[in-house]
């Protein structure tokens, strides 16, 4: 009787010390712990540019990223990784950098919000087709308009490279989100035969106005030029409401590659 009653203790201490383990995994993988990495990055001026050496070490400190099986060998130290802008009347920021660690097939971007004590409030990572087509550079594809932000990811293909603007005001997954159509290049294979789509952002009263022009063309091999035939400048507006950026008409996007 002893005997029972002394495993039936143990099996009880047993069970209370895999809850308290359980729970102490709980609390440090926790979301609500993001707030206590610091960030040791310098946000002198309204808006500014990382570089790898100063960049990848805050990556790596706040676990992001990872050098092993990576391409971050590629870049020298003084090479720009991102671009940070200040949040207007508040001691915080949004910075962008972009990542080429090992996890991922090709390079992804990541942008965190930093607030007044240096500490990271939130970040979230934003994925391309197979590759940042759509940049020019590491960090060019991360802008501001008035009081907002947005990041562009591209869509990819054979000839084919497309962008879509996601802009925020508060910082929500990409999945979450709905990008704006900004512009699309498509070669089709064989026939010279290419259709080309730019924009330009108008911020006006809270709503994006896109200002789009289609062209298709021919593309030279012979002498390499986009040789426009046709032509069509169109606008379209958009307003935000749950999250999403909607169009008041969409018509005019509908038929068009992106």
């Amino acid at each position: 009787m002893k005997l029972l009653i002394v495993l039936l203790l143990l099996i009880l201490m047993f069970n209370c010390t895999s809850k308290i383990d359980k729970r102490k995994e709980v609390v440090s993988t926790s979301v609500e712990n993001i707030d206590t990495i610091k960030c040791d990055l310098k946000f002198n001026q309204d808006s500014g540019y990382i570089l790898k050496s100063e960049g990848l070490k805050f990556l790596l400190s706040s676990r992001t990223t990872d050098t092993a099986n990576s391409s971050w060998h590629l870049f020298k130290d003084n090479d720009t990784i991102g671009k940070y802008y200040k949040v207007v009347n508040a001691q915080s920021c949004f910075l962008c950098l972009i990542d080429y660690g090992g996890k991922y097939s090709f390079e992804t971007h990541i942008v965190f919000e930093i607030n007044n004590k240096n500490l990271i409030v939130k970040s979230e990572r934003f994925f391309h087709g197979n590759y940042s087509c759509c940049w020019e550079n590491s960090y060019d594809g991360f802008m501001k308009y008035g009081d907002y932000f947005a990041i562009k990811t591209c869509g990819t293909g054979s000839g084919f490279c497309s962008s879509y603007l996601y802009v925020f005001k508060e910082l929500f997954a990409q999945d979450s989100m709905n990008g704006i159509p900004e512009s699309c290049w498509s070669a089709e294979n064989g026939n010279g035969m290419a259709k080309n789509i730019t924009s330009a952002l108008e911020l006006v009263n809270e709503k994006i106005i896109m200002h789009y022009t289609a062209e298709a063309g021919i593309i030279k091999d012979s002498k390499p030029y986009f040789k426009v035939k046709y032509r069509r400048k169109f606008d379209v507006m958009f307003y935000f409401e749950n999250k999403y950026w909607k169009a008041n008409d969409s018509s005019e996007l509908e038929g068009l590659v992106f």
